[in-house]
């Protein structure tokens, strides 16, 4: 049973980035859930790290493409 939740648990991680407030509530209780080590070993063997830092891949990305987007517009408006 619990595995089965582990598994829905998983499967929202892509949502995470976009809920906001929420996330935070949902990663809170994720951490809670999964702090026992055999789980931990569980997550690692079906890929969840690797899915982890896809997703931070992502909005680092992203992250870079706002600030180089930011910083142009403020050299082209005469600031240093």
């Amino acid at each position: 049973m619990f595995e089965l939740i582990l598994i829905c648990y998983c499967s929202f991680l892509d949502e995470v980035g976009t809920s906001c407030e929420a996330a935070t509530e949902f990663l809170v209780l994720y951490k809670k859930l999964f702090a026992k080590d055999h789980w931990m070993y569980y997550l690692a063997v079906k890929g969840v790290p690797v899915r982890i830092a896809a997703l931070i891949t992502k909005v680092s990305g992203i992250l870079i493409i706002i600030i180089v987007i930011t910083n142009g517009k403020g050299k082209g408006k005469g600031s240093v």
